[in-house]
């Protein structure tokens, strides 16, 4: 028999909030309801405004971005640091998580990358670009010749780039890397099946 685990977006349910970005701007899932980020909660902004108050690098880039608004600046920073789409609360019984990565189109051309965004990191460790594609990669059909062409470096460069990522990640098949990917919402995570 094979059953599926149903995946409930935070913010259907009381207590927890979820942020996303989407063509029309920030958007708020919250009690079940999804609205604009101009419609925000009182509370929540409050507590947006507590995090980014005592962040102060990226309080000084929001500042040069948005000068003369307050509310830009908070949107942008929830923008930047939660606004990907998953199954992890922003904000769970009025605690802000700490950011979360999501693939904004700007990566590697930003000058809020890392600061104002989070860092992609496991266990600690933090991921490059280089690395995140290539996991990315290691989590779909590809061969090692396909990805290291994608990649666009020699097969044996591809093996000493792989080796230290699996080192990095304490793994040691492109099954593990899969997982840890889906986990840090890099792919989508398949449903648990029994």
């Amino acid at each position: 028999m094979t059953t599926t685990q149903t995946k409930i977006y935070p913010g259907m349910l009381d207590d927890q909030v979820e942020f996303f970005k989407c063509s029309t701007g920030v958007k708020i899932i919250s009690s079940g309801t999804i609205t604009a980020f101009s419609e925000i909660a009182t509370h929540t902004y409050q507590l947006l405004k507590e995090k980014l108050a005592i962040d102060t690098p990226a309080l000084e880039i929001l500042k040069q971005w948005y000068p003369n608004s307050e509310l830009q600046r908070i949107e942008k920073f929830t923008e930047c640091r939660f606004g990907g789409l998953d199954f992890t609360p922003d904000i769970s019984k009025n605690n802000l998580q700490d950011g979360e990565y999501w693939d904004c189109k700007f990566r590697g051309e930003c000058k809020g990358e890392g600061v104002v965004c989070r860092a992609l990191k496991f266990k600690g460790r933090q991921l490059d670009s280089r690395e995140i594609k290539l996991m990315k990669w290691l989590s779909g059909n590809a061969t090692n010749d396909v990805i290291a062409e994608a990649l666009d470096m020699s097969l044996g460069l591809f093996h000493k780039i792989k080796q230290r990522l699996y080192l990095k990640l304490g793994v040691q098949t492109k099954q593990e890397v899969a997982l840890i990917a889906a986990s840090l919402n890099l792919v989508p995570s398949v449903s648990a099946t029994a």
